[in-house]
This record gives structure tokens, sequence and C-alpha cells, in this order.
């Protein structure tokens, strides 16, 4: 029986702060990304880690992620499935 792989799965998740001169990052689980909504950072105490606008593309992400993770595919023929980084770093204006 061909080995069963995930269809998809979550490589990594970071929380950082955007604010310039600050480098303020740690990898966290997925699933605590809501957590750090609207947390100053911790570092400089300035910067909001998770804005509305990123807690709103992680809610619409974990939808996703939820109707696809336990679809599983054969190793051998599965081809690419999809690895996922989550940055919502490119929200921010």
């Amino acid at each position: 029986m061909p080995k069963k792989v995930p269809f998809i799965t979550i490589n990594r998740v970071s929380v950082k702060c955007d604010m310039e001169g600050c480098d303020w990052v740690e990898d966290i689980s997925f699933d605590a990304v809501p957590q750090w909504h609207n947390k100053p950072c911790p570092k400089c105490h300035q910067g909001v880690i998770v804005t509305d606008a990123e807690l709103a593309v992680h809610k619409e992400f974990s939808a996703i992620y939820e109707a696809l993770k336990g679809v599983e595919v054969d190793e051998a023929t599965a081809g690419p499935a999809i690895k996922a980084t989550f940055d919502t770093s490119s929200t921010r204006t």
C-alpha cells in the first residue's frame, strides 16, 4: 500500500514587528496567531504584532486549511502538494 502524505502542510508561522528599526520575530504555532492580535511588540513596545487585517487573512486561511488538512495523497504519485508559509506583513500600508 502506498504511503499517504498530507495534501496541505504549514511549514512555518512567524510573527514579527514591522516597526522600522525593530528586528523582533518569533516562530509560533498557526493556532497561536490570534493570541498576538493587537498586542504590542515585546521588544520595542510600539508595533502591533497582528493587526485586524492580518487576523482577517488568518481566519480566511484557517478555513481553507481546515477544509484540506484531512486530505491525503499517495506520496509516490502526489505531485506538488501545498506547503504554506503564513506571512501577512504585506497587508500593512
